[in-house]
């Protein structure tokens, strides 16, 4: 049987690769990102209440959550596109100054809500401590600067040694192989040697493994697998031990 050297190479270097850099999703991965997003809607469409002297009722309060999450998993980012949706749907003319008003108010809410999940900090500790790189691959908030700020916010940066905010630092958000190929070589390495931790399967797993990264999915919430990972776990303190047992594959 004749084998192509070429890709049996590629697979050989790949697999005996050293890990050397652990990469974050931020939004459900490191902080509780969900609660803060649902919460500050609700604060925006009560100021749309105020604002325009009308009753909006919770089946719309919920029916605009669903539409939002929906927005969000097609990467529809930008929260001013979310205002305008949402008058239209209320049959309401919102002026671009209260658009805006309702996107700067709503991340100063989000960034005001945000938490992070208690096993963060120790998993980030025990990381830096076994000599891992550590980093952000995250998409951008569809407002340039935001995500950095939140970021900033949350005080973990003393613990990255990189941030890359997909639409901002690269032209393509996740899942495009772009962000992730972008991270890995800021730290001189090949995506073999770098793994990503992420909630989501069709952004975080599908794009790390179209980059050539291994890659860890964080089950937070019931997501359809669009790409296999290479574990899964339930925890952020699960991390450290999913990596060497993918050291040892």
């Amino acid at each position: 049987m004749k084998i192509n050297r070429k890709i049996f190479y590629s697979i050989s270097v790949k697999v005996r690769m050293k890990i050397e850099a652990v990469f974050f999703d931020f939004d459900d991965t490191l902080i509780k990102a969900s609660y803060a997003f649902k919460n500050a809607l609700f604060v925006i469409l009560n100021k749309i209440e105020r604002d325009h002297k009308l009753k909006i009722d919770d089946e719309f309060k919920e029916m605009s959550l669903e539409i939002v999450r929906t927005f969000d998993k097609y990467r529809f980012y930008s929260r001013n596109l979310w205002w305008k949706i949402i008058g239209i749907l209320l049959e309401i003319n919102i002026t671009n100054r209260r658009i805006n008003e309702y996107t700067n108010f709503y991340w100063d809410k989000v960034i005001e809500l945000s938490k992070l999940y208690d096993d963060a900090i120790p998993t980030l500790e025990t990381l830096k401590n076994r000599g891992y790189k550590i980093g952000i691959i995250s998409d951008t908030d569809g407002t340039p600067g935001i995500k950095r700020k939140r970021i900033h916010a949350i005080s973990i940066e003393k613990y990255l040694d990189i941030i890359v905010i997909a639409g901002e630092d690269t032209k393509l958000t996740k899942p495009a192989p772009e962000p992730f190929i972008a991270a890995a070589e800021k730290l001189s390495l090949k995506p073999a040697q770098c793994v990503m931790v992420g909630d989501k399967p069709f952004t975080d797993i599908a794009g790390a493994k179209a980059a050539g990264m291994r890659a860890i999915y964080l089950k937070r919430f019931e997501w359809k697998l669009d790409a296999q990972p290479d574990a899964i776990i339930k925890n952020l303190s699960e991390v450290a031990d999913a990596i060497g047992k993918i050291e040892q594959i």
